[in-house]
């Protein structure tokens, strides 16, 4: 077996790569040829399910045993992740070719001297099923164990089954965001889906969860001044520009200080892929015991380019459902609805509108569209100023549940602070709630007086 590959694979896992999910699985200590990377693998694998981090100070702190010039060797030797992969997989190949090399000639042994030809085949089988079970070990279990898995949950759950969303409708509608599932939230530009996933996730964090957003689109800066604004009621475009005077620096130095507070990690990295994503995903989960992922969007994550672009949705949609399994979070994922919304005189979308729609339709346990009809006023298209209870749509959205593969589908009434990019619960806004740290006022002529 080539070292070379051993310690690729070993420098990748110590220097804690995104591929890294990806090698624990794929690889263990009988692989490596000597006991010197046997031990050092050894090591990692047992701070990694311990959800501890893995580098050369770890695991010398864990075995004090290991040579310290050997690790730096090691750690040292890691190339790109595609090739540290292929590493892995040369591995794997050469395990199993060993142990077949090492069956047949059992085998060859057994016939020779004229063993029972039913013990030589029972031999067989079992080693090959037991070679099979190490490279990819079975999931499958009895149904009475989870049956008491899923009394235990249930048993935890005191008023929905998920996450608080910060919203009572929809919390009544889906019980929460729960483990595991993939939520889409879709919509043509100018509708919020950003605006209600940050709006999620400032609900969701004051709350104490930890929260993980991968976003491809705004950067880091450009999020963080939205949940400031969210927080203290001065109008983003007013951050974003230096324009304090009315308010008073002290407004947004204290949303900074409360922001900072909250248990939030912003990821800005462009066309990240879906597998990488669904590695860093599970290795937050491991590090921050993350409590829910935010994407934003799958449309222009990257892929390998192999096939055409439904393809690669497909492969992101399915890595991002795979990672809401493994990680056993819920994941909500931004997505772009065609301009066939625009071509229908409701605009209101529908599934059908999903561009590239057929994995992430098949994949999404939850589909929302958020959905404000004053943005096609403000665009000059009659009949959207009003409700059909004659109310002004200017501070009102709505989220349209389209798909919810647990419960019922429904469309829920909310408010929207266009100053400040934010949608609220009207029940909530303007009362002293958990969920709100300050009232939320009504934006004023000035907020919107951008020039």
């Amino acid at each position: 077996m080539n070292n070379l590959y051993e310690k690729q694979v070993l420098g990748a896992i110590l220097q804690a790569d995104e591929s890294t999910p990806d090698l624990m699985a794929m690889v263990h200590e009988d692989m490596f040829s000597t006991s010197e990377y046997k031990d050092i693998f050894r090591s990692a694998k047992y701070l990694y399910d311990s959800g501890r981090q893995v580098n050369i100070i770890s695991i010398l702190t864990h075995n004090k045993k290991h040579d310290i010039m050997k690790l730096t060797d090691v750690s040292g030797a890691i190339a790109s992740t595609a090739h540290v992969m292929d590493c892995a997989k040369i591995l794997v190949q050469e395990f199993i070719r060993h142990e077949i090399v090492s069956l047949a000639a059992k085998i060859s042994n057994m016939a020779l001297a004229q063993d029972d030809v039913f013990d030589i085949l029972n031999y067989t089988g079992t080693t090959a099923g037991n070679l099979e079970q190490t490279i990819s070990p079975s999931t499958i279990e009895h149904v009475s164990t989870i049956v008491k898995e899923q009394a235990i949950k249930r048993e935890k759950v005191v008023d929905m089954a998920g996450i608080p969303t910060g919203f009572k409708e929809l919390d009544q509608l889906l019980g929460g965001f729960v483990d595991e599932w993939l939520i889409i939230v879709a919509a043509r530009p100018g509708m919020g889906k950003t605006s209600i996933m940050l709006s999620f996730a400032y609900y969701i964090a004051k709350q104490g969860f930890a929260v993980d957003i991968y976003s491809m689109e705004m950067s880091k800066g450009q999020l963080t001044d939205n949940l400031i604004s969210m927080h203290c009621g001065v109008p983003l475009w007013k951050i974003q520009r230096n324009k304090l005077e009315h308010y008073g620096l002290e407004q947004v130095k204290q949303a900074e200080a409360f922001v900072s507070s909250l248990p939030i990690h912003i990821d800005d990295q462009p066309r990240i892929k879906g597998r990488q994503i669904r590695s860093r995903i599970v290795m937050g989960k491991k590090k921050r015991d993350t409590k829910i992922v935010m994407v934003d969007y799958i449309q222009i994550m990257g892929e390998e380019g192999k096939g055409n672009r439904e393809q690669e949705i497909s492969n992101i949609s399915g890595n991002l459902k795979a990672a809401a399994k493994e990680a056993k979070i819920p994941i909500i994922a931004l997505a772009q609805l065609s301009r066939e919304v625009e071509k229908r005189a409701d605009r209101r979308p529908q599934l059908s509108d999903l561009r590239e729609s057929g994995a992430i339709e098949q994949d999404a346990d939850i589909i929302m569209f958020p959905f404000r009809a004053w943005y096609y006023h403000t665009t000059g298209v009659a009949g959207f100023e009003y409700n059909d209870k004659n109310e002004s749509t200017e501070n009102l959205g709505e989220l349209l549940i389209a798909k919810n593969r647990h419960g019922m589908v429904g469309d829920i009434e909310v408010g929207w602070e266009g100053g400040k990019k934010l949608f609220y619960d009207k029940e909530q806004a303007f009362e002293p709630q958990p969920l709100v740290m300050n009232k939320i006022r009504r934006p004023s002529e000035d907020d919107f007086d951008v020039f």
